[in-house]
């Protein structure tokens, strides 16, 4: 398999698995905050990976499968609750700098974010769609690292005034 097809077989998983686990759609009515922890599923698959260390380098690509658990109460489930799963698909162009498109599945849908940065650090990335009660919205995703396998995620969601 070429690294082209896997990426392009990734991708085409996030966007399915957004569009299969979607729900019946109650659009947001009100900005809301949602605060999350991905923890990694297993290591991260990079390819081509060339120099083996599962670090990515510009040219590689790198796919992480998360559980997502409560940092708050939410969703009537307490804090530390499964709540869902992500999927996070990365592109390296540079040292430090790489291009990610996320899926977070959560009980009442899914919320897609892209964007650029260090997702090794703290980093915001845009909010592009969602289905079922986030069919509708706009915002921001900030992820911070709580150790190599963790992340601390708060979604800042706004309905669209479309």
């Amino acid at each position: 398999m070429t690294r082209g097809n896997l990426i392009l077989m990734i991708v085409g998983a996030l966007t399915a698995c957004a569009l299969v686990l979607a729900v019946p759609a109650a659009p947001l009515s009100k900005p809301t905050t949602i605060q999350l922890q991905g923890i990694a599923t297993g290591p991260p698959l990079v390819t081509p990976d060339a120099d083996g260390d599962r670090l990515p380098a510009p040219g590689d690509s790198t796919f992480l499968s998360l559980r997502i658990v409560n940092d708050v109460a939410q969703f009537g489930k307490p804090k530390g609750a499964t709540v869902g799963q992500g999927s996070v698909l990365t592109w390296s162009f540079a040292p430090g700098i790489e291009i990610g498109l996320a899926a977070i599945t959560l009980p009442k849908g899914t919320v897609m974010a892209s964007g650029v940065g260090s997702f090794t650090k703290k980093f915001t990335v845009a909010v592009i769609g969602g289905t079922g009660d986030y069919s509708n919205v706009t915002g921001t995703v900030t992820g911070t690292p709580v150790n190599p396998t963790q992340f601390r995620i708060v979604a800042k969601l706004v309905p669209s005034r479309t």
